[in-house]
C-alpha cells in the first residue's frame, strides 16, 4: 500500500463488514469510500474527513479488476445518466482519491438528462443536447456493462474542461482577463511514464523541464542550462494576446530569451528536429533549413521548387537569412549551441539517454506551438507501439533459446575499429529481443583509451586481428560505417574490404555464415549533391519504428505488424542478401500544405485547440471512444448466442417477463420489484 506522509490513518488487511465512515463525509463520499473498502476488503481506521477523502484506489490496494467491481457497485447505488457510466470507469483506471470520485459522480448526477455526450474536444464548441427517446437506466445498465467487460477499450476518457476564453485565427487570446489561467491543464504536456496524469515531475526525458504560469510558460534544456541562472538554454514563452509582463516571473528567468507562442516562422539546421516539427503538424512553416542531408520528402519537395530557402547552418548566410525571413525560432543541436540570436533554442533531443526520454522531446518543441496536447498524444502513440513490439518479443522468445548475440560497430575517420555501447543502443538491441555483446567479451582485445570522438561507451581496437576476435563472438552485426562514396554504393564487398574480411573464410564469422549483417542506412535522401541517410534524421523521432524494424531481424518469430506504424520507411537494409536502400524524394510528399509557388493549399480552418481531457488536474490524453451502443430486448439473443450463453428452458416466462420491463423502460416501483423477485432464475 502507498501512504501518504502528510496524513495518518491505519488500514488493516481484514474480511469485515464495512466500518463506520468519518464524520462530515457528505453523503456521496460515504457511499463511494463504502464502496471502495468493501472491494478492497479492506478495514479503514480513521475519524479524518480529510485524510478520509484523499484516500485513493492505490492507498487502498484495488487493483484493475477491483476497478471493475467498483466501477459495478458504483453504477448500481448512484442513477447516473448514459454519458456519466463511461467516464466513471475511465476515471477509476487512473486511481483517483475519494473526493475525486464523489466529485465526478455529483457532477454526473447533476447533469441534464438528455444531454447527449461531446465527442471530442473542439475549442468554443458547446456540447449539444438533443431529446433521448430512451430509459435513461437502460442505456446506463448497458454502458456499464460494455465498460466494465471490457476495460481495454475504456480508454483514458473524459469530459475536457471548458477554456472559459477565446482565441483568435492565429491562436491568440481574445478579450484578456487577468485572473483567467490561460494555460490550464488542458493545455499543458502530460509527463508519465505509467498513468496519464500531470504532475511533471514523472517523465522519461531527463534534459528538459516546463513550467507553467496564467500566460507565460518557463522552458528549460538541462543539458545546455544544468544549474540556475544561466545564459543559454532557458526561454519564457509568452502567450500572444496577454500583455507582456511576466507576474511571478522567477529571478532566474528575468534574462532568459522572450517568444510569443504559438510562433508560425521556424528555421533548422539540424535535421532531426525537422521529424519532430513534422509529428507536430507544422514542417510546412519552416521558413529556412540547411538541406544538404534532409531526408523529409515535403522539405524536398518545397526546396526542389524554391518555396523552401536553403543555406549552410554554420553560414553568415543561413544567420542573414533567418533575419531576412523575419524566422521566429530556431532550433539548434546543443552541441553547436551558442545564444547567438534572441530566437535561437537549443534542441538536445540525441543526448537524452533512452529510446522513449528522446521521443518526450516532441512535447519540448510543441512548447513553442501551444501544441503540448497534440504532442502528448503523438507520444502516447508511439509509447504505445514501442510497448507493444517488446511484448509480442517477449512472447515469441518464451520457452527459445539463447537470444542472439548483437553488436554495433564502425570504422573511424582515424583507421581504428571500434564497438558502439551507447545506452539507448544497447535498449534498443534488449528490447528487441537481442544480446548486446558485452564490455567483458571487447575489453580484452579492444581496450584504447583516449581515442578522439570516443566516448566511455565506444571500445576502440587498435589493429585489425584485436577486433576479428570480437567479430568471432557476434551473431547479427550492425555496421555503422559511413561510406565515402555514397550509401548506395555501399555493398558487401565495401563492409569486408574495409574491415579486412575479403580474405577471411565466412563461417569464422556468425552473423556472414548467418547472413545476418545489416546496416542502419534503409531509407536515404539526395536532396543535393550528398546523401542523407533518414536515420539520423527520422530515428530519434519514430523509436517505435525503429524498434519494430531491429525485432524484424532479430526476433522474425514475433508477431509485428509494420503497416501499423506512421513512419513506413523502413530503417534497416540486409547488406548480406544485398539489399539497396530506398531512396525518399520529393514525390513522396503527402501533406497538402507543402505547396510549391502558384498551388494553393487547402483552406485552414480556424486554428483549433488541442485539448487534454481532464477533471480537476487529472489529465487524460486519448479522445473518448464513441459510447458502445445501447442493448435493446430486441437485440439481446443474437449477442447471447454468439458469446455461447445457452437458453434457459425453466425460466421462459420470467425472462419473458423482464424482457418486456425492459423494452418498455418500465423501471419503476413495480419494474424493480419484479427483477429482485426473478433474481434467482
Amino acid at each position: 500500500l502507498k501512504f501518504r506522509p502528510d496524513f495518518v490513518y491505519f488500514v488493516t488487511i481484514a474480511t469485515t463488514t464495512c466500518p463506520a465512515m468519518p464524520a462530515h463525509l457528505s453523503r456521496t463520499e460515504s457511499l463511494v469510500l463504502s464502496c471502495a473498502v468493501d472491494t478492497a476488503g479492506v478495514h479503514v481506521e480513521t475519524a479524518e474527513a480529510a485524510a478520509a477523502r484523499e484516500l485513493t484506489l492505490f492507498d487502498l490496494g484495488i487493483d484493475a479488476a477491483g476497478v471493475r467491481e467498483l466501477a459495478a457497485l458504483l453504477c448500481e447505488n448512484f442513477p447516473l445518466p448514459a454519458a456519466g457510466a463511461p467516464l466513471l470507469s475511465d476515471l477509476l483506471l487512473t486511481g483517483p482519491s475519494v473526493a475525486t470520485i464523489a466529485r465526478h459522480i455529483e457532477v454526473q448526477l447533476n447533469a441534464p438528462k438528455t444531454a447527449e455526450p461531446r465527442a471530442r474536444a473542439k475549442y468554443s464548441a458547446p456540447p449539444s443536447a438533443s431529446p433521448s427517446s430512451r430509459s435513461s437506466v437502460l442505456a446506463l445498465a448497458s454502458v456499464c456493462a460494455f465498460a466494465l467487460a471490457t476495460p481495454a477499450a475504456a480508454a483514458a476518457v473524459y469530459a475536457p474542461d471548458q477554456l472559459g476564453f477565446e482565441l483568435d485565427d492565429l491562436g491568440c487570446i481574445k478579450d484578456f482577463d487577468s485572473a483567467v489561467d490561460y494555460f490550464p491543464a488542458s493545455r499543458r504536456a502530460i509527463f508519465t511514464n505509467g498513468l496519464s496524469l500531470v504532475p511533471k515531475d514523472e517523465q522519461y526525458a531527463e534534459d528538459f523541464s516546463i513550467d507553467y504560469y496564467k500566460t507565460y510558460k518557463i522552458v528549460r534544456n538541462l543539458r545546455a542550462c544544468p544549474t540556475l541562472p544561466c545564459s543559454v538554454g532557458l526561454y519564457v514563452l509568452h502567450h500572444c494576446g496577454a500583455p507582456r509582463q511576466f507576474d511571478g516571473l522567477p529571478d532566474y528567468a528575468v534574462n532568459a530569451s522572450v517568444f510569443t507562442v504559438p510562433v508560425h516562422s521556424w528555421a533548422t539546421s539540424d535535421t532531426t528536429a525537422i521529424s519532430f516539427a513534422e509529428s507536430l503538424n507544422v514542417g510546412h512553416e519552416a521558413a529556412l533549413t540547411d538541406i544538404s542531408y534532409v531526408s523529409s520528402s515535403c522539405f524536398q519537395r518545397r526546396y526542389g521548387c524554391g518555396a523552401l530557402p536553403d543555406a549552410a547552418g554554420w553560414s553568415e548566410a543561413y544567420g542573414e537569412k533567418l533575419a531576412e525571413l523575419n524566422v521566429e525560432l530556431n532550433l539548434k543541436a546543443t552541441s553547436f549551441c551558442t545564444q547567438d540570436r534572441p530566437i535561437d533554442v537549443c534542441f538536445d533531443a540525441t543526448s537524452d539517454p533512452g529510446m522513449l526520454h528522446r521521443v518526450e522531446w516532441v512535447k519540448f518543441v510543441a512548447a513553442f506551438f501551444n501544441k503540448e496536447p497534440l504532442a502528448n498524444a503523438v507520444f502516447q502513440g508511439i509509447e504505445q507501439r514501442f510497448l507493444a513490439v517488446m511484448s509480442a518479443v517477449l512472447a515469441a522468445r518464451e520457452g527459445g533459446g539463447a537470444p542472439p548475440v548483437c553488436a554495433f560497430v564502425s570504422k573511424s575517420w582515424y583507421n581504428d575499429f571500434r564497438v558502439n555501447r551507447a545506452v539507448y543502443k544497447l535498449e534498443a538491441l534488449t528490447s528487441a529481443g537481442g544480446l548486446p555483446l558485452s564490455a567483458a567479451s571487447i575489453t580484452p582485445h579492444c581496450n584504447i583509451t583516449g581515442a578522439p570522438y570516443a566516448d566511455a561507451n565506444t571500445h576502440v581496437c587498435a589493429t585489425t586481428e584485436q577486433f576479428k576476435e570480437v567479430l568471432k563472438q557476434v551473431d547479427i552485426l550492425f555496421d555503422d560505417n559511413y561510406p565515402a562514396d555514397g550509401y548506395p554504393a555501399y555493398t558487401l564487398a565495401d563492409f569486408k574490404e574495409a574491415f579486412n574480411l575479403t580474405r577471411d573464410d565466412p563461417n569464422d564469422y556468425p552473423f556472414l555464415k548467418a547472413k545476418t549483417l545489416y546496416r542502419l542506412d534503409g531509407s536515404i535522401s539526395k536532396p543535393k549533391s550528398n546523401y542523407g541517410n533518414d536515420w539520423f534524421e527520422s530515428a530519434v523521432m519514430h523509436a517505435d519504428k525503429v524498434l519494430a524494424d531491429l525485432a524484424t531481424v532479430i526476433t522474425p518469430e514475433a508477431e509485428i505488424d509494420l503497416a501499423a506504424f506512421p513512419h513506413q520507411h523502413s530503417f534497416v537494409r540486409n547488406l548480406a542478401l544485398g539489399e539497396m536502400p530506398y531512396l525518399i524524394g520529393a514525390s513522396d510528399c503527402d501533406d497538402a500544405y507543402s505547396v510549391c509557388p502558384g498551388e494553393t493549399p487547402p483552406s485552414k480552418p480556424k486554428r483549433e485547440v488541442e485539448l487534454n481531457y481532464c477533471t480537476d488536474k487529472i489529465c487524460m490524453i486519448s479522445q473518448p471512444p464513441p459510447p458502445p451502443p445501447v442493448i435493446l430486448a430486441s437485440d439481446w439473443q443474437p449477442l447471447a448466442n454468439e458469446a455461447g450463453w445457452k437458453p434457459c428452458t425453466k425460466a421462459v416466462s420470467h425472462v419473458r417477463r423482464l424482457a418486456l420491463n425492459v423494452a418498455g423502460a418500465l423501471w419503476g416501483p413495480s419494474g424493480a420489484k419484479h427483477s429482485a423477485d426473478d433474481d434467482d432464475n
